[in-house]
């Protein structure tokens, strides 16, 4: 009989997520046989009210499923354990399929799992096996794939420095393009040879009344050569010569 003493010196779960209570056969590299004894106690019933029925007792699925799975990677690790997930080889399920539900688990049954390593590959071991409540069939696992991988790999490295953001730049021939607001006759307009402006008018917005308009320049980059009168003097597509656009207020 393995009680939670060795147990616990090969898987790395700890309360309230081990969910094996002994281990009653195991051939290391083939088969085990394990034991999980429900009951009314664990943390997964404390939201239940004293009305609750009889089926709101059935032990989730997804916690027999990881039960099993916990039996699968204690016969996985039982000839090489490392239950310290930061340093050594560290156990990953990758996958499972072929998952059967045959009957609800309820508060006083036991669980006796049975898994089976059916191939083995570098490092992944395919694992195959099922659960059963007093001889009933309650769980079947088709397949189970379990990787390992060094823990050293499985680290976050260091973060990466933050990329500029084009939109700060202010350098270069080319500069981002910049939101400015003209209201009430008052402006401020950053200037340079590099841009075109563009104009437009928002109804509703400024003036004690209410009806005063909100003047919007956009402006956007040209390449100095780009265009014919964009080059320097500041004149824009209107070229050196022109004279300025009057503008209503």
């Amino acid at each position: 009989m393995i009680g939670q003493l060795e147990i616990r010196k090969v898987l790395p779960h700890r309360f309230p997520m081990l969910l094996l209570d002994r281990v009653t056969d195991v051939v290391p590299g083939e088969r085990v046989t394990a034991v999980k004894a429900v009951t009314c106690n664990e943390p997964w019933y404390q939201g239940l009210g004293p009305d609750a029925p009889a089926e709101a007792y059935a032990y989730p699925r997804v916690l027999l499923l990881e039960s099993w799975c916990q039996s699968a990677g204690l016969l996985a690790t039982w000839e090489s354990p490392d239950p310290d997930v930061l340093e050594g080889q560290v156990m990953l399920f990758g996958s499972v399929s072929g998952v059967e539900y045959h009957r609800p688990v309820l508060p006083g049954d036991v669980l006796e799992h049975r898994a089976s390593i059916t191939r083995v590959v570098d490092d992944t071991v395919i694992i195959e096996g099922g659960s059963t409540v007093a001889g009933e069939p309650a769980l079947t696992v088709g397949l189970a794939v379990l990787a390992f991988r060094p823990a050293a790999e499985l680290r976050p490295g260091d973060p990466a420095p933050p990329s500029p953001d084009p939109w700060q730049q202010t350098s270069g021939p080319m500069r981002p393009a910049e939101s400015l607001w003209r209201t009430n006759g008052r402006e401020r307009i950053p200037g340079g040879a590099d841009h075109r402006r563009f104009t437009g008018n928002r109804p509703g917005h400024g003036g004690a009344s209410g009806t005063g308009r909100l003047r919007c320049r956009l402006l956007l980059p040209v390449e100095r050569n780009g265009r014919p009168g964009a080059g320097e003097g500041g004149h824009g597509d209107r070229g050196p010569g022109a004279q300025p656009q009057a503008r209503r207020p």
